[in-house]
């Protein structure tokens, strides 16, 4: 449970997500910032906390190099046979989805591993994610991309049991 969000713009990827750690029942913040930079490349993560470690492995192994849309499909394959390995899919798909910020393009690694980008310029996953894409549509050409951001995730916690701050943002 949690809401990741990003933003296109001029170039750059932006990303934020919120520090929510909980499920039935159970609220509780995590110290571990769910979007972060690896490499050439910025990823939130929502769902398992497996994923974050995964994707960090994986990633990590690209740190050098500057990664396109092709490449992090070919990531999300190598995401998918490490969770495949230790036994967390289940049913063809895993409890976890990444937003990836990849030359310019926010990235959407779905629980089946397939990778989309959406053409408004702006995405959101996790269980804030409908009130996030909501805040985004209204704001997402008025203000700079932190404040856009920032403002969907505040939509998102008010609005969702299972979105809380503190906020973490990254940019590419």
């Amino acid at each position: 449970m949690t809401c990741i969000v990003a933003l296109e713009r001029a170039g750059q990827v932006y990303l934020a997500g919120d520090s929510f750690a909980g499920g039935e029942g159970e609220a509780n913040l995590t110290d571990l910032p769910k979007v972060q930079r690896i490499g050439s490349v910025a990823v939130g993560f929502c769902g398992s906390f497996a994923a974050e470690r995964i994707a960090r492995e994986v990633l990590g192994a690209y740190a050098k190099r500057k990664l396109s849309r092709v490449q992090i499909e070919t990531v999300a394959q190598q995401i998918r046979d490490e969770a495949k390995r230790l036994d967390l899919i289940r049913d063809g798909e895993w409890d976890a989805w990444f937003l990836i910020g990849c030359d310019g393009e926010a990235l959407i690694v779905q629980s089946d591993f397939s990778v989309v980008r959406s053409a408004k310029g702006y995405a959101a996953i996790g269980s804030g994610a409908d009130y996030a894409l909501g805040a985004l549509f209204v704001s997402a050409k008025e203000k700079a991309p932190k404040e856009i951001l920032l403002g969907a995730l505040r939509a998102a916690a008010f609005h969702s049991t299972t979105v809380r701050g503190p906020f973490h943002v990254v940019a590419l």
